[in-house]
């Protein structure tokens, strides 16, 4: 009899390919009710995006809260003494926000507003000019909340308000606003290309300025795309307050 032919053996399974670990950084928690830092992978996707990592992980805990202000900055003996006095309402200001936690050198008002959840900052990530500037707090993705900042003007012949800005925005998620007195006198629902520069005159007297990152109370039925609506953040440096010359 012919011999039994050999059965053909069954092909061997592919390995299953062990998957990449996502790497482990510190990052902020946007979801928190304070700016914190934590350790992990769970951090936002669109955190690890090329031109947001600087900004958003980091390899230690000092790193990441020196960026988002989550710990307290101890004052040596000539920072004490470089500190400037600060009194309620500013009559001339030239802020670049270099200093760590320069934005107390002039009384900003943190709030004001009955939907204000998030306080500004100073921040290392962007920047006009010198190595600072300050920045709106994150919302969270929260409806209807928003994150204002306010300082007191006053002079006798009247001024001029000058700064640069950098929003990183969208519409319909959020837009950026400035007022003067409660009046809106500048409105941003796109996120810049660049720094740009707003100045305005304010007349004799005193007056409230003010910066405001808003987020509509409606439900928006898109995702976030941060390519196209931004991270919901932003950017003021090198602010001045300049009164006229008579």
């Amino acid at each position: 009899p012919e011999p039994t032919p050999t059965p053909t053996p069954e092909p061997t399974p592919e390995p299953t390919p062990t998957p990449t670990p996502v790497p482990e950084f510190w990052y902020p928690d946007i979801h928190a009710d304070s700016s914190t830092c934590i350790f992990g992978t769970d951090f936002e996707p669109w955190m690890a995006k090329a031109f947001l990592r600087d900004q958003y992980l980091f390899e230690s805990h000092d790193d990441c809260c020196a960026e988002h202000d989550c710990t307290p900055v101890a004052s040596t003996a000539n920072d004490e003494a470089d500190d400037p006095i600060v009194t309620d309402v500013v009559t001339h200001a030239d802020e670049d926000f270099d200093r760590r936690k320069s934005i107390d050198d002039l009384p900003w008002i943190h709030g004001g507003t009955s939907t204000h959840v998030a306080g500004w900052h100073t921040t290392r990530h962007m920047k006009h000019t010198g190595s600072r500037a300050i920045r709106s707090g994150d919302l969270n993705g929260m409806r209807g909340r928003s994150s204002d900042l306010m300082l007191k003007l006053d002079s006798t012949s009247g001024g001029m308000v000058e700064f640069w800005y950098y929003a990183d925005v969208g519409n319909p998620f959020d837009y950026f606003e400035f007022k003067v007195d409660g009046e809106t006198g500048h409105r941003n629902g796109m996120p810049s290309v660049s720094w740009t520069k707003y100045e305005r005159g304010i007349a004799p007297g005193r007056h409230d300025i003010s910066f405001h990152v808003i987020s509509p109370g409606s439900a928006v039925a898109v995702e976030r795309d941060v390519d196209t609506y931004g991270t919901g953040v932003v950017y003021v440096d090198d602010f001045k307050f300049t009164p006229s010359s008579r």
